[in-house]
């Protein structure tokens, strides 16, 4: 199959839907498909370009995605790239991307990421008309949770939808050594809790901190905080008056490929969501083997089994959100038992190859329905 993704948000940008497009795509070609990319120009690139990557080929055209007129010519684009190339069948992955997608010779399936939705379609009105007036178009909706499944009928959207999870690469994601635990300084018996996060409201980032703010200073811990954001200057302020901040590791934004050392040098993973999809940072700890400790919101109960995998907390709740932690901080056995249960969960259902598969199933349903 020719698959054309078309996307505003891409490597080398940090975030779960770069990270899944990249993925799937890589999963795409491994199944034997052919993949190109269209996607934003890199920041300092002034021109078009074209590049490789794990067997996509990449188009960066020179179309500015917050330009005014970015929608019609990214469309006039679209259209002569598919004659071009012969392409079978477009798979949009941001709503950016949606308005431009629109006219296409070809089906068009979209999946649905993102809190951007979900927020929009809370505050209705002209949002959600703006919603479902960029959708009309579509043949087919993939979303990576339920509650996005769900809230994607709400608004009034009548076609098909489609719950299919975020995957993990499960050979890159494994249980190892790693030199980060003696960078940080910690010996053996030293907890690392990880939040691997974007620093922003919806990721729970303040619950965490008041949970963390107030915990207990006597045990061997560190936490590590792999990411930035727009509120990291409020999340520092809040551990700083409680006076914990000596416990506190800010690795600030870590490469893709760098991730695997630093869940190999962890002990516990956190996902303190206020809204979330099946989490890639929650799939990527499942697969070495740690334990989540995350809200029971979205696609996360998807995730974890409570008390086998990890723990399920209700969101906004410091308190609830410490005695978790607690909980695991003290229990090493019990920890390194839900993480051996994390990694079977993932190579049994969320592998990118089992996710790749089950998505080009509904590609080819949409095609035999054409």
């Amino acid at each position: 199959m020719n698959i054309l993704i078309c996307t505003t948000d891409f490597y080398p940008n940090i975030g779960g839907v770069a990270t899944h497009i990249v993925e799937l795509g890589k999963a795409f070609v491994e199944l034997g498909h052919t993949v190109h990319v269209i996607a934003q120009p890199n920041k300092s690139q002034q021109f078009s370009s074209e590049e490789s990557m794990h067997g996509m080929h990449i188009h960066r055209p020179n179309l500015n995605p917050h330009g005014l007129f970015y929608a019609i010519r990214m469309r006039k684009y679209l259209k002569q790239f598919i004659a071009k190339h012969n392409m079978e069948i477009m798979h949009v992955h941001t709503i950016r991307s949606l308005k431009a997608s629109k006219g296409m010779a070809i089906p068009v399936v979209f999946t649905n990421h993102t809190s951007t939705f979900l927020k929009r379609a809370d505050k209705g009105g002209k949002l959600v008309s703006d919603l479902l007036n960029r959708m009309s178009h579509l043949d087919h909706v993939l979303a990576p949770s339920q509650e996005l499944v769900d809230v994607t009928k709400q608004v009034g959207y009548k076609g098909s939808v489609k719950f299919i999870s975020n995957g993990v690469d499960i050979e890159r994601f494994t249980p190892g050594a790693s030199k980060y635990r003696n960078e940080w300084n910690c010996d053996d018996d030293t907890t690392v809790i990880l939040l691997a996060r974007r620093l922003t409201p919806k990721n729970g980032i303040i619950c965490f901190a008041q949970a963390m703010a107030h915990f207990e200073t006597d045990k061997k811990y560190k936490v590590v905080i792999a990411g930035t954001g727009k509120i990291e200057k409020q999340f520092k302020e809040i551990i700083e008056q409680s006076n914990n901040i000596e416990h506190f590791i800010f690795m600030g934004d870590v490469p893709n490929e760098e991730m695997q050392y630093i869940y190999r040098a962890a002990d516990i993973s956190m996902l303190p969501s206020l809204m979330e999809a099946t989490s890639i940072t929650g799939l990527e700890s499942m697969a070495t083997a740690l334990p989540l400790i995350g809200s029971n919101i979205g696609g996360i109960p998807h995730l974890i089994t409570h008390e086998k995998t990890g723990l399920l907390i209700e969101p906004s709740n410091p308190e609830k959100l410490r005695e978790a932690i607690n909980q695991l901080v003290e229990n090493p056995e019990l920890r390194k038992n839900m993480g051996a249960n994390a990694r079977k969960k993932v190579e049994k259902q969320f592998s990118w190859l089992t996710i790749a598969q089950e998505t080009v199933n509904e590609f080819n349903d949409v095609l035999e329905s054409k």
